[in-house]
């Protein structure tokens, strides 16, 4: 699914067709696979439209930096707990210390550093998490969602731009349907809301000169979540 962003103003969509020949229990093995490109989309320019692909496949092959959600809780569970295993434990070390982001608009990047042991020359996948705050779970709105969304993107783009040559190129950006997973926020509605808080990120990542996001991936483990964001962003 390709959806295309504008830069300052509600985002148009360009709808194409979700990956097919996959059920949920069967999704890519590979990342070339995961990351096939859409259609031959051109990088995005300053005040273009930003590329958004939803695609149904594991976090375990996601490349570049995650974006994902927390409902305020003691633990992490679900999607929190498979990727904090992914990067050595540095998220759930943080919750312990009560460094977490749990209130809207709040966030943290944990960068990831873990060697796999099977393939200690690979790079890390993903390349670093984005973690915003939720709230209560069944009291998050949607204005809320892109309001946290948008802040972890800043954040993330911040550190960026910090890094040797920083602000040279933008930078791509998966993430979870954040905030489907409590109560009261439905997947299409959560896609929408991400997209939306992405794009109010590259407003103000273009005014300020920090690197943007130049595509989005949404991704998720199930096809018939899949397609229901894709349905909505179409």
């Amino acid at each position: 699914t390709t959806r295309g962003a504008a830069a300052d103003r509600p985002a148009e969509r360009v709808p194409n067709r979700p990956s097919r020949g996959k059920r949920a229990s069967e999704p890519p093995s590979l990342s070339s696979e995961l990351f096939a490109r859409d259609g031959g989309a051109a990088p995005t320019a300053a005040g273009a439209r930003l590329p958004i692909t939803v695609l149904n496949g594991n976090l375990k092959f996601v490349n570049p930096p995650l974006l994902l959600g927390h409902y305020v809780s003691t633990k992490l569970g679900g999607t929190e707990a498979v990727v904090d295993r992914l990067i050595g434990g540095a998220m759930g070390e943080a919750l312990q210390a009560g460094l977490y982001p749990s209130v809207p608009g709040t966030q943290q990047v944990f960068v990831n550093t873990r060697v796999h042991p099977d393939q200690p020359l690979s790079m890390p996948r993903p390349a670093a998490v984005v973690v915003v705050g939720l709230g209560e779970e069944g009291r998050l709105r949607l204005t809320e969602l892109s309001d946290s969304v948008r802040q972890g993107v800043l954040a993330f783009a911040q550190r960026e731009s910090e890094q040797p040559g920083g602000g040279a190129t933008g930078f791509e950006l998966a993430a979870t349907l954040v905030g489907s997973g409590g109560v009261g926020v439905r997947v299409g509605a959560a896609a929408q809301a991400i997209a939306q808080g992405v794009a109010d990120a590259n407003q103000r990542l273009r005014r300020i000169g920090w690197p943007q996001v130049t595509k989005l991936h949404l991704v998720e483990l199930f096809m018939d979540r899949a397609t229901e964001a894709h349905q909505a962003l179409g």
